[in-house]
């Protein structure tokens, strides 16, 4: 029988050790969408910002963090949190097609926090993002490998057998750290914008 501790120290190793291997073998493509996110605002784009299921507090998380300030003192970016409706009803993505429809323009991004890329119901919504000549972001808690997602997919490569509560926590976290990372590239090395994209 484990004991609270037991518990304890197993989470807080899960957790240590789920993380550290998330933001190592990832960071490349953490960068790559905070640059692409901050080239997009630097020409008057938006970002735009869905989360599936329980991943929906990481999104409102992360447009409170566009909108309001995290580390620098700079204003508001222009973030939109698109609602993903009730997963526990059928056409559950219908509530962000009609807000992406009414919303999304060419030169925008879509950031999506999606839990669970090979469950998600979101597929009409990220097809419509990118037929609308939107670039598409998705953070994903588990493994993306072999699923056709547009865009530039960043997933947790050693997320099975993880508890979801520490899927969830990491999504919080990379949601973060691209918010800042973008704050860095707009405010702080706008050199990089440039090199990226010169024009």
């Amino acid at each position: 029988m484990h004991t609270a501790q037991d518990i304890i120290t197993t989470y807080s190793r899960t957790g240590t050790r789920l993380r550290e291997g998330f933001f190592k073998a990832r960071a490349s493509l953490l960068q790559q969408a905070a640059l692409h996110m901050a080239r997009s605002l630097a020409r008057d784009g938006r970002i735009l910002i869905l989360g599936e299921g329980a991943a929906d507090s990481c999104a409102r998380t992360a447009a409170r963090a566009f909108l309001d300030r995290l580390d620098l003192d700079r204003p508001a970016l222009p973030a939109i949190l698109i609602p993903a409706g009730d997963l526990r009803e059928q056409g559950a993505d219908r509530a962000a097609l009609r807000q992406l429809e009414a919303l999304a323009r060419a030169g925008d991004t879509l950031l999506s926090f999606l839990p669970d890329p090979a469950q998600t119901t979101m597929g009409p919504v990220l097809a419509l993002a990118q037929e609308t000549g939107l670039s598409c972001i998705a953070l994903c808690g588990r493994p993306a490998a072999g699923l056709s997602l547009p865009g530039l997919v960043i997933d947790v490569p050693d997320a099975s057998g993880a508890p979801a509560s520490l899927v969830h926590e990491l999504l919080f976290a990379a949601g973060h750290l691209v918010c800042r990372l973008v704050d860095h590239y707009l405010f702080e090395n706008v050199t990089a914008i440039q090199a990226v994209d010169p024009q």
